[in-house]
């Protein structure tokens, strides 16, 4: 993992999220952090893009753009997964939960997370070594895997 993304080459991938009540959306993602652009879509309810000209720009099911930020920093959670350090996960003041644990392997690094104000709230974040995400995300409420992660040429 590293923190100069400029040397990182754009990503593509499914989003599978599932959320606390189990339902379950599937989302793609594009995301180049050398250019700090990224894309998510859905099939049924549209998606977002943000570009450093144009900021955040969200659409509808047909395309039609539907409204957008000025805010370029702001990123959904599928789209924060490529962006670990900047993940609320640090124990920062303004972070939800903090590292207890990390364990390595070749292939992945295992962060064990627990929630700052509900100590009995745990998760995990997953970070892949060769691409520098994180894989899978899960915390009390929702759980993020993301698959067919692949260089996007």
């Amino acid at each position: 993992m590293t923190r100069d993304a400029r040397m990182s080459p754009p990503l593509a991938c499914t989003a599978v999220t599932t959320n606390e009540s189990g339902s379950t959306a599937e989302e793609a993602v594009k995301v180049n952090r050398s250019r700090s652009t990224w894309s998510l879509t859905d099939s049924s309810s549209g998606g977002s893009s943000c570009d450093p000209v144009r900021g955040l720009v969200m659409w509808s099911p047909s395309g039609e753009e539907v409204g957008g930020l000025e805010r370029a920093d702001w990123m959904p959670p599928q789209i924060a997964l490529f962006h670990p350090l900047q993940m609320r996960i640090w124990d920062g003041a303004a972070d939800q939960m903090r590292v207890t644990a990390a364990f390595e392997d070749d292939v992945f690094v295992t962060l064990k997370l627990e929630h700052r104000e509900a100590p009995g709230e745990t998760g995990e974040a997953i970070i892949n070594r060769e691409f520098g995400v994180v894989t899978e995300y899960r915390d009390a409420s929702t759980k993020i895997l993301l698959t067919n992660l692949h260089v996007d040429l």
